[in-house]
């Protein structure tokens, strides 16, 4: 029972690696795993992620022995008898493997804590190339982040030749059991709990759908302040609307430029409406 919980340690220490890279590729709010995975599921992933930099740690420890810059090698035989659960096999192997362990236990501390802290640089070094060159919208199989509403609420894989895309929502909100309203605006951020459910969502250059009292003809009326907060529980629907910068206008209710008024667009419908006084630029 104990060769097993050993081994079982071993195993752990050889996976953290990999999880460090997992852990800081998914390290922002928007881009942080949210999908709950099991126990066994994460080690396995994590052992997948770490094969690379063992591999390249004890390459380069071997080389670096054979040319006489370290007295410290790595002995095949105990790590194989560590690995297959055979370190008490015999007495022998296992005043071996303690004096071992006991002799290079710095050594060997060394070795883990540096191929966390590579671990961890290269979750961070990947995650920033990847949203950089879009590499999780061109290969999404490997590096697509798993929040759902990341994608939905950024445009990121609607954007052609690299021209940025505002997106723009058009969300009815419930006030009372009877009552509803109608808002609009850029969305500037979003929060999701743990599970990757929305929690609100926020927008800048806010308007609200209103009636006027006299032919109750609608119009579209600023919201003061930089940002709107919108709790997600009060939200009954969203419409989303995606705009090239080179046809936006955050000075236009409908956030269209002139020539491209009252077109539709392939992601939404856009309206040409009324146009009130737009709220104050968003820092």
């Amino acid at each position: 029972m104990g060769n097993i919980a050993f081994t079982t340690l071993v195993v752990l220490l050889l996976a953290i690696p990999g999880y460090m890279v997992r852990k800081f590729y998914y390290v922002e709010e928007f881009t942080r795993e949210v999908l709950r995975r099991s126990l066994t599921e994460e080690v396995y992933q994590s052992i997948l992620y770490s094969l690379p930099f063992h591999f390249l740690t004890v390459l380069a420890i071997d080389a670096l022995y054979l040319s006489g810059c370290i007295p410290i090698y790595v002995d095949y035989e105990i790590l194989l008898r560590f690995l297959s659960g055979m370190a008490s096999s015999d007495s022998d192997g296992v005043i071996k493997a303690a004096e071992s362990l006991n002799r290079y236990l710095p050594s060997i501390s060394i070795y883990f804590a540096l191929t966390a802290l590579l671990g961890m640089l290269c979750g961070m070094v990947l995650r920033v190339l990847v949203w950089r060159y879009k590499l999780d919208v061109r290969y999404p199989s490997l590096f697509r982040f798993p929040n759902r509403w990341l994608y939905t609420f950024t445009g990121r894989d609607w954007e052609k030749d690299d021209e940025y895309q505002y997106v723009v929502l058009d969300v009815i909100c419930s006030l009372t059991k009877e009552k509803t309203r109608l808002y609009r605006g850029v969305i500037f951020a979003f929060e999701t709990n743990s599970n990757g459910d929305l929690e609100q969502i926020q927008l800048g250059f806010a308007y609200r759908g209103k009636f006027k009292e006299d032919d109750r003809s609608f119009y579209w009326e600023s919201v003061p302040g930089d940002v709107l907060v919108l709790k997600y529980d009060l939200v009954q629907s969203l419409n989303i609307t995606r705009i090239p910068e080179s046809k936006f206008n955050p000075d236009s209710a409908t956030f269209l430029k002139e020539e491209a008024q009252g077109v539709e667009h392939t992601h939404g419908r856009v309206i040409d409406d009324p146009s009130p006084t737009p709220p104050s630029p968003v820092a």
